[in-house]
């Protein structure tokens, strides 16, 4: 899945972002509108991943992990947000609301997925074997005293097929809009608390799927090769908590530093969550030979990469 192009709009920092990639796998975005464009795509995965939204919001700082949650079974409005934050983060004199539009170009596995769950629909199918994009937007519509928000997708396109309001409650939309979301994946230049990142990567060692299992042999001897050139990773426990060592002498990763610790979280971001468009947060703050590693991911027949979104904060 290539994303094609993307507009943000109502956040302060750049009330209307927008950028057209135009199916470029690597394309640099300069803070403040980089930013705003890669949150963009984070509240897409929020509404449409809806089991991710406390992670998201977290993120974003629109209300802690721990307070926001969906009211209703239908998973249409956020509750417990931070009012406080958000009026700062809001465009100021205008209607509390974040509208989010972008276009994507389905790769075939997406496509195959939309074949078989449209197969009532034929004219979508035929718009997307003759290249048709797919468009789709988000609304956050939020209360005035900012601690709701109503999300909904506004429109989904296919083509130059508008789906009506009877199309929009088919079993297989909102499964094809948790597919695109599942695609979006954003990495922070923060370096990750051990816990987080030992659940993460033990998980996919003591997996029953052998994708995953893959997945965590294949971080093993990237991170052993260059550029990286750290000893063998090991997934392990200690007591009842999930743990991660480097080396036959199993001494633990964080022992060998913050660097270390951003090495493996790359490599997970890179081979294991995999995801289509990949953004990665102040992408200067990242060594060049890394950057260059993570951008081989999009090359070759075991590629797990389809774009990258370096957004470059201040400083760059």
């Amino acid at each position: 899945m290539l994303l094609q192009s993307l507009r943000v709009q109502g956040l302060r920092d750049a009330p209307d972002a927008a950028v057209s990639l135009d199916g470029t796998e690597v394309h640099p975005l300069d803070a403040p509108a980089g930013t705003v464009l890669a949150d963009g795509l984070a509240l897409c995965r929020a509404a449409w991943c809806t089991d991710d939204l406390a992670m998201v919001l977290g993120h974003l700082q629109w209300g802690s992990a721990a307070k926001t949650s969906w009211t209703d079974e239908e998973r249409n409005e956020v509750q417990g947000l931070d009012p406080a934050f958000l009026a700062r983060q809001l465009e100021p004199d205008a209607s509390p609301r974040v509208t989010v539009t972008l276009q994507i170009l389905p790769d075939p596995v997406l496509f195959g997925r939309i074949r078989g769950q449209a197969s009532r629909h034929p004219d979508l199918v035929s718009e997307l074997v003759s290249g048709g994009a797919i468009q789709v937007g988000v609304s956050w519509l939020l209360t005035h005293d900012l601690s709701v928000a109503r999300v909904h997708t506004t429109a989904l396109q296919v083509g130059r097929i508008r789906l009506d309001a009877t199309q929009m409650t088919e079993s297989w939309v909102p499964e094809l809009l948790q597919a695109i979301g599942r695609r979006l994946g954003r990495l922070s230049a923060d370096v990750p608390t051990a816990s987080a990142l030992a659940q993460q990567v033990c998980g996919l060692a003591w997996s029953s799927e052998p994708s995953s299992r893959k997945a965590f042999a294949r971080m093993q001897d990237a991170l052993q090769a260059d550029p990286f050139g750290l000893p063998r990773l090991h997934a392990a426990t200690i007591g009842d908590r999930a743990a991660l060592f480097l080396g036959d002498d199993l001494q633990p990763l964080r022992a060998w530093g913050p660097a270390a610790e951003r090495a493996v979280q790359l490599a997970w971001f890179g081979l294991a969550l995999a995801p289509d468009v990949a953004v990665v947060e102040d992408g200067h703050l990242w060594p060049e030979a890394w950057r260059a590693w993570l951008a081989g991911c999009l090359e070759g027949d075991d590629a797990t990469l389809e774009q990258i979104l370096w957004i470059d904060g201040w400083g760059a």
